[in-house]
């Protein structure tokens, strides 16, 4: 039995580009500019990426908590934009933490505003109805 050890950053990023029909040299420089754009973050690294059926999937390391390295996904799609990988998407936990926390914030404080409505309605309803008893 093996002691390998699978370590999976929770700053981890994915970068996924659809391209048509590329030939191998058109592929390398996409992923220069993939490793381009990763360098403007800091401590981020690619550590693997691969071509498959007309997708070119890289994965970025970094050495940041989910929340540190979310703070970096707008950074790293503008500089895929930038660098001409336009429809780039990144993916991973920090971006899915990125993408979904304001989102949960915004529905949260609506949910709230809600419950707020009820407690009211029911209170006055309540409070008017069993005063006439």
């Amino acid at each position: 039995m093996s002691n390998i050890s699978l370590r999976i950053s929770e700053g981890a990023l994915t970068v996924l580009y659809r391209f048509d029909k590329a030939s191998k040299d058109e592929i390398l420089a996409f992923e220069e500019k993939i490793r381009t754009a990763a360098a403007h973050i800091p401590t981020a690294r690619v550590t693997q990426q691969k071509a498959l059926s007309g997708v070119l999937f890289a994965n970025v390391s970094t050495s940041y908590s989910l929340r540190e390295a979310a703070g970096f996904v707008d950074e790293l799609r503008n500089q895929l934009s930038a660098s001409g990988l336009k429809g780039s998407l990144v993916t991973g936990p920090a971006a899915i933490y990125h993408d979904v926390t304001p989102v949960l914030g915004s529905d949260l404080h609506r949910g709230q505003l809600i419950a707020i409505g009820f407690t009211l309605y029911f209170s006055y309803f309540y409070s008017g109805s069993l005063g006439q008893f």
